[in-house]
């Protein structure tokens, strides 16, 4: 028998005992040969694999590592800013979203704003009646810009000091459109238009209310936003609604000089109070000569 075909079918029985060959008086050992072969192969899989692990390990690790909070809430308006306090001070892990300017519509177009102006009223009523104690009054002018101004001023110092607190008690604070992706993860759109989300334990949605209708190209029909941002008071101002911020902006406007008529479809103003408070208000509203109505509108032309 041939010495090579003997080697042939030794490699191809591959894994026995060593197998040694004598052909005309050589003796060639052939299974150190075939062990190192299918080293070098298993050594060219495992630097495969990996390679491949390593791949996408980069992959995860170039992700961002997605937040996790206890709390997360939507809305930096009063709810939201008693809600992140509270749950805060309490040692939970906090974050807050907020679309606009931090303290919301509360403190920069709500019930903040409105009682900065409302402030600046009385002030100015208070200082009329001074006149019997020798004050100029005659040289003082009512100018809603300078009350806008500082109502303005009044309203950014509230900010700041929410933003002192939230960052005392290590508050995360994202700006930008809250969307729930579940109900535990929460995706925060930036003004840039980049995403960001977050996990939340547990969510409160604390972002407000609105008006029911938008302001429209009748310069005369606004919402109580619109009303903040005028430069010059009306002649003649018609306020729909007498609840506690349509009592204010009446009283502000008739200390402004404008004549104020105050409609409310309930039998009194500020109907969900108690009864001695409303009429309180009632009277403090007719003392300065505002105008109040009952009445039920079906339409406004």
């Amino acid at each position: 028998m041939r010495a090579g075909t003997i080697l042939g079918r030794a490699v191809a029985r591959g894994r026995g005992q060593p197998v040694g060959l004598q052909a005309e008086g050589v003796l060639v050992d052939r299974t150190s040969q075939a062990r190192g072969y299918e080293s070098q192969c298993l050594v060219s899989f495992l630097t495969g694999l990996l390679g491949e692990f390593l791949r996408k390990e980069s992959k995860l690790s170039s992700r961002p590592v997605m937040k996790r909070y206890q709390l997360v809430v939507i809305g930096s308006g009063s709810a939201g800013r008693e809600a992140t306090l509270l749950a805060a001070g309490k040692g939970l892990r906090t974050a807050l979203i907020e679309k606009d300017r931090i303290g919301g519509v509360a403190f920069h177009s709500g019930c903040y704003a409105v009682s900065g102006l409302l402030g600046c009223a009385r002030q100015f009523r208070d200082t009329l009646k001074g006149e019997r104690f020798g004050n100029e009054a005659d040289l003082l002018r009512a100018t809603l810009q300078k009350w806008r101004i500082a109502q303005s001023n009044a309203s950014m110092r509230l900010a700041q000091e929410f933003e002192a607190e939230l960052k005392q008690l290590n508050v995360d604070v994202y700006l930008g459109h809250a969307e729930l992706v579940t109900d535990q993860i929460v995706q925060i759109v930036r003004a840039s238009g980049s995403r960001i989300a977050i996990r939340a334990d547990n969510i409160i949605v604390a972002t407000g209310s609105r008006p029911d209708f938008s302001d429209g190209p009748d310069p005369r029909l606004v919402s109580s936003d619109a009303l903040l941002r005028m430069t010059m008071p009306p002649r003649h101002l018609a306020v729909i609604g007498g609840g506690h911020i349509g009592c204010e902006f009446a009283s502000i406007y008739r200390t402004l000089g404008s004549e104020v008529t105050l409609f409310e479809r309930e039998s009194r103003v500020l109907s969900g109070w108690e009864t001695e408070a409303a009429e309180r208000v009632t009277e403090t509203l007719q003392t300065h000569s505002v105008v109040l109505r009952s009445v039920k509108f079906r339409s406004i032309e």
